[in-house]
């Protein structure tokens, strides 16, 4: 990387298809259209579930092992969306702990494990994406909220946890990342956990879609 390259820039280009991608997914185009059904969102969010609380859980676990500095960097002061998922879960009449994950956040679930035992800094670019999510998932909320008649406190605040600070956190947390001077290949390990997390929930969107046709 040369100096006045920040990594946050090299993600956001070099992820830029699969984030398409990922976006392009049916599932994530209904939740776009807000014609998703609440049953289905819960259970989606039941997936999400898993994935966030691993990644807080490795999270945690390289900032006290101090295997790497960049860790704690990236972590700080940002939301436990796991918190949030459980509460908009018990909200849409779906306890927490009935739920399976799927064939695909399973794989994603077992990568990121592999990751925390490594101290690899992919864990970073699995981080970039779900809090980067949170930029468009605001809207998402809104349009939600729109065809279920019902407020973001009801049952949605995973997708707007910051609220109002929610452009301010996003600039504070890519220029908290962007300040790390990482070598070449610590920064393709954090681009390598982007785009599997980018691959990944597509993966569980997919799949997730595919359990809601067949049960309905």
């Amino acid at each position: 990387m040369t100096d006045n390259e920040g990594i946050m820039d090299r993600l956001k280009l070099g992820t830029a298809e699969l984030h398409r991608q990922a976006e392009s997914r049916p599932l994530q185009k209904q939740l776009g259209a807000g014609t998703l059904a609440r049953p289905a969102f819960a259970a989606y969010l039941g997936q999400l579930l898993f994935v966030h609380d691993q990644l807080e859980r490795c999270l945690d676990d390289q900032v006290a092992r101090e295997t790497h500095p960049a860790f704690a960097v990236a972590w700080h002061s940002l939301a436990r969306h796991s918190d949030n998922l459980r509460e908009d879960l018990v909200a849409s009449g779906l306890d927490p702990d009935t739920v399976m994950p799927l064939k695909a956040t399973t794989s994603l679930l077992e990568q990121l494990n592999k990751w925390s035992e490594q101290g690899n800094l992919a864990l970073i670019g699995a981080l970039y994406v779900l809090e980067g999510s949170m930029n468009g998932n605001r809207f998402i909320s809104k349009a939600l909220q729109k065809a279920w008649g019902i407020d973001a406190e009801s049952g949605l605040s995973y997708l707007d946890p910051y609220g109002d600070e929610q452009r301010t956190t996003w600039s504070a947390f890519r220029s908290r990342v962007n300040a790390v001077k990482f070598d070449e290949s610590e920064a393709q390990a954090i681009i390598d956990g982007a785009d599997r997390m980018f691959k990944a929930i597509g993966e569980i969107s997919d799949e997730q879609h595919e359990a809601i046709c067949v049960g309905s």
